[in-house]
């Protein structure tokens, strides 16, 4: 690789520009990600594409995800692009700590924040406001976090429970 951007050197050429907190793992719970997140919504990642920026100053890639289902706002669509600071084009790379990862087919949970597609970290609570969507043993779905498993179920009903006071 001929060139790899590390996240403190991201940090430094976004700033004032929504910058990622380049070195803390931020850690909320289902009430802190749904109340800050503007969309909820699961579905399929269909396709992950990098690209520079027009002046060839940044990499962003973009996630392209079929919803199967909005469990907050609703963006009026099927398909939803989601556009993250990273990526790699050809043998560049560029790295932000904290931004999640992602992988074709995958089945995804997200929580956006507001203006999301215009945010170089579009995801509420970075890492932790993305979750695979995975099926246990039982045969019931369940969400794999960063730093925990949670019921599928159980994250739905607690989303519901805090919308409902707000009347959302």
């Amino acid at each position: 690789m001929r060139a790899v951007f590390l996240a403190t050197v991201l940090t430094v050429s976004l700033a004032g520009v929504d910058a990622p907190r380049a070195t803390r793992y931020v850690d909320l719970s289902i009430d802190q990600l749904t109340r800050n997140a503007s969309v909820i919504f699961e579905g399929q990642v269909t396709g992950i594409r990098s690209d520079w920026n027009a002046d060839r100053t940044r990499i962003y890639t973009t996630v392209t995800v079929r919803v199967d289902q909005y469990h907050k706002g609703n963006l009026g669509r099927g398909v939803v692009d989601v556009r993250f600071a990273g990526g790699s084009v050809g043998d560049i790379g560029m790295a932000v700590v904290g931004q999640p990862t992602f992988a074709p087919d995958e089945r995804v949970f997200l929580f956006l924040r507001p203006n999301f597609d215009v945010r170089d970290t579009p995801i509420v609570g970075d890492a932790a406001g993305k979750m695979r969507v995975a099926t246990d043993a039982s045969g019931a779905d369940i969400l794999l976090g960063p730093a925990a498993t949670f019921e599928k179920d159980d994250v739905v009903r607690e989303i519901r429970s805090v919308l409902r006071p707000i009347g959302q």
